[in-house]
């Protein structure tokens, strides 16, 4: 009851009448619904604003703003550079605008789907067409009873995704590669459609400032592009610049404020500070920036841990967060930070995390929520490859270590910074980081055998369900899952063991909660529970908190451990904890997990392979094959109870794209899910209870048996052998 009377208000407050002084501010927002040509001309600066409509248009073709990001003097070199250092992302780019052009996008998971003609801005794909309505009373239906009313068709985020028009971007990238002419009117065409089809502050794509924001840094990325074109007439110009003025006095009226606030409100500031660096011509622009980046800087300072994690616990959400906040940086010059040192430091230390959340494989796993969400997309890599964004870091913070193995994915830096720039980013050496890193506020641990690409690799996540340590009575999840004491294992080139991401938020409900459950991570399950109780869409009640966390790296082996309380609500209780051993001379990770209380318990031990990967169980008991692309990890599994002193029975079995109940998928961005082997080992005991789970990195002539490490009794010497050598016993 207290967390529905707390969506109540919170619906009350944004969407309801509020107080006179909101209802005021409201109702002047509501006014600017039938600006005159000549308000639109009020709006401007007085250099600006003196000029008629054609001569506002070659002031806008002539002026050159500070960003290189299409600078007219580059784009011929920009051109060839593109066509010989990202050929596939030069064709890529091509389909996406030739599609766009014809009004077919992809969206989501959803596939090329034709939005038709004229384009349905209100279409979800999968469910039909939204209904239209003001905009207030819109929200204030969809915000009610955790999405579930007669108002939802299907997945509310299909549309508002369509409606960020990422797709504008690729079409003003095509008319600056090709000149062609038809994707300038493509682009303009639409953007005009849209706005004659989307009244101010009516239907669908206004009702969340965050889709504001991001609508108005695509159509400020995209419109730098085709200013020179003739597409882009003076009767345009004008109906543009009002649907710009109108999105630039949306968002600070709907700014997404809270006790404790999101990437949702960063985003809103980006989108702020776009329109008031790419239009300065705005009389409010000053104030917007000054505000925008006001609003950045306390939130960095509220919203990053000391460490440099993003307290919402989901990598796709971090990244989504360093790029809203690099965007005023870009859009004011690469040499010119608009923020103060502490900031800069922040996004420094969050670009460090994503650096060490990198697999050898080039991508990070998507843990947590994930719907695929960018800011910019100057390049085609999956969604999960953060190496861009780095490389332009990189060159940002004159940081060689972001560069150190990155080298793949460089195109943004050539979009944004120009040619000089990706010439610098060329001239700087990248330096080798450290192998393991430790971020204990946010709680992940990322153990390395080294930078190779076919080096051991491990994260151990022991932090906060989202948000940090709210108190108990406190139901909140947001992008958090129940995921305390998660791994995942990449070896010889590939991932193995994974988070499997999450593939809808409010289209399916039993689909979601299997994604951020538990039971859809490398966890043990204690008697069929969860280690959180998941009650509403975004949010938990007896949350599991972390607890007695250390580590230890050393040049040959490093260790992380610790535990979680989320089930000592079971009768009797139980605490759980888990630690992980890297051995690098071995190529080897060993997990041990210890059950402590009373009593006896059923114990579930799952362990999520990629899709591509081959689970086989081999002839001895507890052992496995865990069969990729190009390597193997054999895994062993020993299980016994404490409290009688001997082995205890696995039972187990493979689950493959199992609907009835769910089990056995993976999403590795929002909307497509794809099966993938799920491995289950059960068994039962009287507590205290441990378990053993050896990987071991297969190689050619080497037994599959991993020595000491294949019987309980070799385990637990050899667990007490390293730890005895890294000082963590006597």
């Amino acid at each position: 009851m207290r967390l529905l009377s707390r969506i109540r208000r919170a619906v009350v407050a944004r969407w309801g009448p509020g107080t006179q002084a909101e209802a005021k501010t409201r109702e002047e927002l509501r006014a600017l619904g039938d600006l005159s040509d000549g308000a639109v001309l009020a709006c401007l600066t007085p250099e600006a604003s003196r000029r008629n409509a054609a001569a506002l248009l070659a002031y806008y073709r002539a002026r050159r703003p500070p960003s290189p990001l299409f600078r007219p003097g580059d784009r011929k070199e920009l051109a060839r550079l593109v066509g010989e250092c990202f050929p596939e992302s030069y064709k890529e780019t091509m389909r996406r605008a030739d599609m766009a052009c014809r009004h077919v996008v992809e969206v989501l998971g959803s596939g090329p789907t034709d939005l038709g003609d004229p384009i349905n801005w209100w279409t979800d794909f999968k469910g039909g067409t939204w209904v239209s309505g003001d905009y207030q009373e819109l929200n204030a239906k969809l915000y009610a009873n955790d999405y579930q009313n007669d108002l939802y068709i299907g997945d509310v985020k299909l549309p508002w995704e369509l409606n960020k028009h990422a797709h504008f971007v690729e079409l003003g990238k095509a008319y600056w590669l090709t000149g062609e002419e038809c994707y300038a009117e493509a682009l303009l065409g639409q953007m005009e459609d849209w706005i004659d089809r989307n009244p101010f502050l009516w239907g669908l794509a206004w009702t969340q400032n965050l889709i504001v924001a991001q609508r108005a840094i695509a159509w400020t990325l995209a419109l730098q592009a085709v200013w020179g074109s003739p597409a882009l007439t003076s009767a345009r110009l004008l109906k543009i610049l009002r649907s710009l003025y109108q999105h630039a006095r949306y968002i600070p009226v709907h700014f997404e404020f809270a006790e404790r606030a999101i990437n949702h409100l960063f985003g809103n500031a980006a989108g702020l500070a776009a329109l008031a660096l790419a239009f300065p011509e705005f009389r409010e622009a000053p104030g917007w920036r000054t505000t925008a980046l006001r609003i950045i800087e306390s939130e960095l300072a509220k919203q990053v841990y000391p460490d440099g994690v993003h307290y919402e616990q989901s990598v796709n959400y971090h990244r989504y967060v360093v790029e809203f906040c690099l965007l005023p940086w870009l859009l004011s010059g690469a040499d010119r930070s608009p923020y103060c040192d502490p900031s800069r430091q922040t996004l420094r230390r969050m670009l460090e995390f994503l650096l060490h959340m990198t697999q050898p494989t080039g991508v990070v796993q998507p843990i947590s929520d994930a719907d695929g969400a960018r800011v910019w997309k100057f390049n085609h890599h999956v969604v999960n490859d953060h190496r861009a964004l780095l490389n332009l870091g990189a060159v940002l913070f004159n940081e060689r270590s972001l560069k150190f193995g990155m080298t793949a994915n460089s195109e943004d830096v050539l979009w944004w910074l120009g040619p000089d720039g990706y010439r610098t980013w060329e001239a700087l050496p990248a330096e080798q980081p450290v192998r393991s890193a430790a971020f204990p506020e946010g709680g992940y641990f990322v153990l390395r055998e080294d930078w190779e690409r076919d080096a051991l690799w491990a994260f151990f996540d022991c932090g906060h369900v989202g948000l940090g340590d709210w108190p108990d009575e406190v139901s909140v999840g947001t992008h958090g899952h129940s995921d305390l004491l998660t791994f995942g294992l990449a070896a010889g080139g590939e991932t193995f063991l994974t988070d499997i991401g999450s593939y809808t938020y409010t289209g399916s409900r039993p689909w979601h909660d299997y994604f951020r459950s538990a039971r859809g991570h490398n966890l043990l399950l204690v008697d069929g529970q969860d280690q959180s109780v998941l009650t509403t869409t975004w949010a938990m009640r007896e949350r599991a908190r972390p607890r007695e966390v250390a580590w230890r790296f050393s040049p040959d082996a490093d260790y992380v451990t610790g535990a979680h309380d989320g089930y000592r609500r079971l009768h009797p209780p139980v605490l759980h904890r888990r630690s992980l051993l890297l051995l690098r001379r071995e190529r080897r990770v060993i997990i041990r997990d210890d059950l402590e209380g009373d009593g006896e318990h059923a114990v579930e031990a799952l362990f999520h392979a990629m899709p591509a990967v081959r689970v086989l169980q081999v002839d001895r008991p507890g052992c496995w094959k865990l069969i990729g692309r190009r390597a193997s990890v054999s895994m062993t599994v020993l299980a016994e109870s404490l409290r009688q002193g001997q082995p205890l029975p696995l039972t187990a079995r493979v689950a493959i794209g199992e609907t009835n109940p769910i089990d056995g998928w993976y999403a590795d961005d929002y909307g497509a899910k794809e099966p993938a082997p799920v491995l289950h080992v059960s068994f039962r005991g009287p507590c205290p209870l441990r378990l053993y789970t050896v990987l071991q990195l297969d190689a050619p002539g080497r037994a599959d048996a991993p020595g000491a490490w294949s019987t309980y009794t070799g385990a637990e010497v050899a667990w007490g052998a390293v730890l005895t050598r890294l000082g963590l016993m006597s």
